[in-house]
């Protein structure tokens, strides 16, 4: 829609050699036509739906001098502010007789009044414009449902990832009661200290469960560092092997003995290959190997 804006003005300037052109638009969500490009932009001006203006804008249906728009439609001091401040002309766009925006253009530099040829010229330019607004819209709203479709394919991922981390969780935790217990009763130091780092490495184990399925859950900006990429894959396998569990796949690792230093964004890359992984789970829903 921008880039519909922006180019729209340009033809205009250059074709029509006018100083200024205001491109507005209407903004469902306050009702209201706000300039989205224009030279020069003033965010300043802007109209409700309802406002005298634009009421004479739809219903005059087609580019329009503003002096003959004055003279029609009786004297109304937005006009008369516009024409003060050098806008000449105004142009309307539809679709399906909705209107959903306006070029405001001023005098051209040769000081001459717009020609019947000319507006003839930009209520045709109005008609391409519409389209191409159209076909923006369409685009921008199958952009944010493709973006929708994902979201939920991810938290159906999600979803998935949680229940087999919750089953999984409950084996250290199994351990960390006992050995509590354990602690409890002996006085013997060896087996406390034992059972303490039993606890302890079990903590750990679910700690870093639970910090595996946030990271791959939180959406963020990439940030750059040197890491061993065989760290982000050991991460990526110890979020998916709960649920790799559930379904009977055997995860075989072939992970190289030397480091493999890169430069990326480890949490956004082990959701990566997080992605991928739970990709191949769904593939094996009653058992197999992912390598």
């Amino acid at each position: 829609l921008d880039e519909v804006a922006r180019t729209t003005v340009h033809f205009i300037i250059q074709t029509f050699h006018v100083n200024s052109a205001l491109f507005f638009f209407l903004k469902n969500e306050t009702d209201e036509y706000r300039p989205i490009f224009g030279n020069p932009l003033n965010e300043e001006m802007k109209y409700l739906s309802q406002h005298p203006l634009v009421k004479r804008i739809e219903s005059n249906k087609r580019a329009v001098d503003l002096e003959h728009l004055r003279e029609n439609e009786g004297d109304v001091k937005e006009i008369d502010d516009l024409i003060e401040r050098g806008w000449a002309v105004v142009t309307p766009f539809f679709i399906k007789k909705r209107l959903l925006g306006f070029i405001l253009l001023g005098k051209k530099g040769s000081q001459k009044d717009y020609t019947v040829e000319e507006m003839e010229i930009l209520e045709a330019f109005s008609n391409q414009t519409a389209l191409a607004i159209s076909r923006a819209l369409i685009y921008r709203d199958m952009s944010l449902k493709d973006r929708q479709i994902m979201q939920a394919e991810k938290m159906a991922a999600i979803g998935e990832l949680a229940a087999g981390i919750a089953h999984e969780i409950r084996n250290p935790l199994g351990i960390i009661t006992g050995s509590a217990e354990t602690v409890q009763k002996h006085g013997d130091p060896k087996i406390r200290d034992e059972m303490t780092n039993y606890i302890l490495e079990e903590s750990k184990r679910i700690n870093g469960l639970i910090n595996s399925f946030l990271d791959f859950g939180r959406p963020k900006e990439p940030k750059l560092v040197s890491c061993d990429l065989r760290d982000v894959l050991e991460k990526t396998l110890l979020l998916l092997s709960p649920r790799a569990k559930t379904l009977g796949v055997e995860i075989k690792k072939e992970i190289p003995q030397e480091a493999l230093q890169v430069s990326i964004d480890p949490d956004q890359m082990r959701q990566a290959f997080t992605n991928l992984g739970v990709n191949a789970l769904e593939a094996m829903p009653y058992g197999g190997v992912l390598r």
